[in-house]
């Protein structure tokens, strides 16, 4: 017997098949090959519903996180690190340095602060209190200066900014409307020039601003605090740029 032959299966193997009942899913027992088929088809069809849900899941998820308001804006904004060495007339330097970026055309505003918008807020203080009062919370510190509040579209609710025509701003606080719940006031307005302990200090509450996402982790359910700093403590320089049209390179938008 050559080795063609005994690979070849004998006759009766051969006629033992049947093409068209193995086609149609009939593998040995009828029975038992419908109801593997029928299982493919229940299983196939249940992937195929958990990919759609799934696909339209995460299609919300984008589109939510694309469409949902902040609280503040980003959108034309240049954010430079202050340098980490400084010397005493740092705070002197920067104010010729922000005088000449604004003669720029190109350049809408500029302010400094702590931390940008959205980004983790590593600055935070306990043993903050209304005078008169034990009950403390850890609260989240940004520092700004006068301009900050204006560059990043932040919105207030009561009282007001950080001005220059107040002195007393370097012991002033704005607070976001959860700071303010967690002080125990009962509306942002009722918050206004009231005094809070901050580090055995007395500050005075000047504004109130709504509650925006400006800590990723944080801001929808932790209470924050924004002090007037001083430039030795700032560590972002952020300048609002004004955009150019394509169709229009001479031409400037007033977005953003």
């Amino acid at each position: 017997m050559d080795e063609c032959s005994l690979n070849v299966p004998p006759a009766d193997v051969q006629a033992s098949f049947r093409p068209a009942v193995v086609l149609k899913g009939k593998i040995g027992n009828a029975v038992r090959g419908i109801t593997v088929r029928k299982l493919l088809v229940v299983f196939q069809f249940v992937m195929a519903l958990g990919l759609l849900i799934c696909t339209f899941a995460v299609f919300r998820q984008i589109s939510f996180m694309k469409n949902r308001n902040l609280g503040f804006t980003l959108e034309n904004k240049l954010v430079v690190r202050a340098p980490r060495v400084r010397g005493e007339s740092f705070g002197s330097r920067l104010a010729t340095f922000k005088e000449q970026l604004l003669k720029n055309s190109d350049i809408r505003a500029f302010c400094v602060g702590t931390e940008v918008p959205g980004r983790q807020i590593l600055w935070d203080a306990g043993g903050i209190r209304r005078v008169g009062t034990n009950d403390n919370k850890n609260y989240q510190i940004l520092g700004i200066d006068y301009d900050y509040v204006k560059v990043f579209g932040l919105k207030l609710v009561a009282g007001r900014n950080f001005a220059k025509e107040y002195p007393s701003d370097a012991s002033a606080l704005l607070l976001n409307e959860t700071a303010a719940k967690w002080l125990g006031f009962e509306s942002p307005k009722a918050a206004i020039a009231q005094k809070i302990i901050y580090w055995d200090n007395i500050y005075t509450v000047v504004g109130v601003l709504a509650d925006a996402d400006l800590d990723y982790a944080l801001w929808l359910l932790g209470g924050v605090c924004l002090a007037f700093a001083a430039a030795t403590r700032l560590s972002d320089l952020h300048l609002q740029v004004v955009r150019q049209t394509n169709s229009n390179p001479g031409a400037r938008t007033e977005n953003g």
